[in-house]
């Protein structure tokens, strides 16, 4: 049985840890960039341009595979969009818990968030969002004319704001540096505890400093696990009959 892994996450390599020595599993595995901590199996870097579904397989720019593993981050919604129109037993996703509970402090798209910081009066912010998410946020806030002072932390620049640069696979110290910025609001995505969302949280209230968070999206259709372990018996069994 072939299966392509849709990683770039801790948890996707993981997997790659945990099942590739099963009998009979061949893991045809893609990031979207190549990977700080190296895989134990074979990755193919960049972006896949199509999937489609034959008979008795799936194509992917190419490859075919019998079965989708969906390890991605919760917040690449994009991604995912590939896999629409696809059947739903082909697909297995690994889905991350949420860890914020504060109803209040969530918000569901950028440009609520945009409307939830202009209504706090927020002067300056430190965000936590990335290149793309710090993107779509400035443009949320250009569209209701609220051009608050925004710090972002991200690998990649972006133009209007004040770039914090984040280097993979060398963690600043959150709390460390939001005393050093002195922001006003934190904003960041609710990534689970995988995505050092506690340690955000963390900081934020031992400084007294309000935030505002990106709610975890559930990712949709197939068949959603929570843990590795359920994943790798699932495969286990599939691999048996």
């Amino acid at each position: 049985m072939k299966v392509w892994v849709i990683g770039g996450t801790v948890e996707a390599r993981l997997f790659c840890e945990k099942a590739g020595y099963l009998d009979g599993l061949e893991l045809f595995v893609t990031t979207v960039r190549k990977p700080v901590v190296p895989y134990p199996v074979p990755v193919s870097v960049g972006c896949v341009d199509a999937v489609w579904e034959k008979e008795d397989c799936i194509c992917v720019d190419g490859v075919c595979v019998d079965l989708i593993l969906d390890f991605s981050h919760p917040h690449a919604v994009g991604l995912r969009r590939l896999l629409e129109g696809l059947s739903r037993d082909r697909i297995i996703a690994y889905q991350r818990r949420g860890v914020v509970k504060d109803e209040y402090r969530l918000v569901d798209s950028y440009d609520e968030m945009a409307v939830r910081l202009k209504e706090m009066r927020v002067g300056s912010l430190l965000a936590f969002l990335g290149a793309k998410g710090g993107r779509n946020l400035l443009d949320s806030m250009r569209g209701i004319r609220y051009a608050p002072k925004v710090y972002l932390r991200s690998i990649w620049r972006v133009d209007g704001v004040e770039y914090i640069p984040f280097e993979v696979g060398k963690l600043r110290d959150v709390k460390k540096l939001i005393k050093e910025i002195r922001p006003e609001v934190v904003v960041f995505k609710d990534s689970g505890v995988e995505g050092g969302t506690l340690e955000k949280i963390s900081a934020c209230e031992s400084l007294g400093v309000p935030y505002v968070a990106l709610r975890m999206p559930r990712k949709v259709g197939g068949k959603i696990f929570f843990s590795l372990g359920d994943v790798v018996n699932f495969l286990k069994r599939r691999l048996c009959k």
